[in-house]
């Protein structure tokens, strides 16, 4: 399995449209967003289906909500493009699975509630990051059974990416006190 990673200093919208022009071109077996998981995950759901089989009204429905969501998170303004990039590919027959790997929303919404220090907050995006690491090690098992030389394409802040590598590596409890 390939963990490809975009370029992401900042959520924008520039940085979108780039993730889309990326999917387009490098056609991933998988996209990991991050995005809160849950048991009703909105993503998954277009992984139980064929290629041509999506659901048109569910992505419509998609488009709508980052739509709305653009108002809260303006980087979501172009982020139809990359909806419409992974459209493009089911369309041509090229299976892409889809699914959200932050931590829960009860963690993630806890930021906007004022996490105002910086250990704080550190500790937040450490949190978070170990949710995606399960997530991710989950995705990756079943891809070495599926398709062993899978492209996964995540789309995360940077941040989160170098402590995602770092991570990975199952580091021990001094080092990851010492990162």
């Amino acid at each position: 399995m390939k963990l490809i990673h975009v370029n992401e200093p900042i959520h924008s919208s520039k940085v979108t449209l780039r993730q889309a022009r990326l999917i387009s071109k490098i056609k991933p077996d998988a996209i990991l967003f991050e995005w809160p998981a849950s048991e009703h995950s909105t993503l998954k759901v277009y992984n139980k289906y064929k290629p041509r089989d999506k659901p048109d009204y569910r992505i419509k429905r998609w488009k709508a909500s980052m739509k709305v969501s653009s108002k809260t998170y303006p980087w979501f303004k172009t982020f139809h493009k990359v909806i419409e990039a992974i459209e493009n590919l089911w369309k041509a027959g090229w299976q892409v699975y889809l699914y959200e790997i932050d931590a829960p929303v009860e963690l993630t919404g806890i930021r906007y509630k004022g996490l105002k220090k910086k250990e704080t907050m550190m500790i937040w995006c450490y949190l978070r990051e170990v949710f995606m690491i399960k997530n991710i090690r989950t995705i990756e098992s079943a891809f070495k059974r599926r398709k062993k030389n899978a492209k996964i394409l995540l789309l995360c802040a940077n941040f989160h990416w170098n402590n995602i590598q770092f991570l990975l590596k199952r580091p021990s409890k001094r080092e990851i006190w010492e990162h």
